[in-house]
């Protein structure tokens, strides 16, 4: 869910934002409930050699993260979809490297095709919680970061499309 921090400036200048994800859905998980099944599991003997999947407690497209959003700024929040080689050069330009670029890329292409479509009960198993929705953290902490100028500009500004990022 951090990740949407990335989107943050063009969200909030433009109330637009781009991935390579196409239609796909994904278990998205709050970074909170990552640390608090790493601090439980480095904690405790109960997980040793047990392969754990961590994700939220819903798999959701981004439109769907586009109508939360919108919902809760009060005000149209698009997703435009890109193709995964349009991310790869996005990410290129803006000094991330072909690593990074790559993998953005190919991310893109295997989320979009359904590879991240699936929640487990990991981390209520873990942590004995639910994990986070996303409706919650765009309250917790996207809104707040938002407000408080706290979103993570680019290293430069880059023209992505018909929209430039800051």
């Amino acid at each position: 869910m951090q990740n949407m921090l990335l989107a943050g400036a063009q969200i909030a200048g433009e109330g637009v934002f781009s991935v390579a994800f196409g239609d796909g859905r994904v278990g998205m998980i709050d970074a909170r409930d990552i640390a608090l099944c790493a601090a439980k599991c480095a904690t405790s003997d109960a997980w040793d050699g047990r392969a754990l999947e961590l994700t939220g407690p819903e798999s959701i497209g981004f439109q769907h993260v586009a109508r939360l959003l919108s919902e809760q700024m009060g005000r149209p929040i698009r997703y435009e979809p890109i193709t995964p080689q349009a991310a790869f050069d996005f990410v290129e330009r803006s000094g991330w490297g072909s690593w990074m670029a790559a993998l953005t890329r190919d991310y893109g292409a295997a989320y979009a095709a359904g590879w991240g479509d699936f929640v487990t009960d990991h981390v209520a198993m873990v942590t004995g919680q639910a994990p986070r929705r996303f409706r919650d953290f765009a309250a917790e902490v996207f809104l707040p970061a938002l407000r408080e100028g706290g979103h993570l500009p680019n290293r430069r500004p880059v023209k992505f499309g018909r929209h430039k990022l800051d």
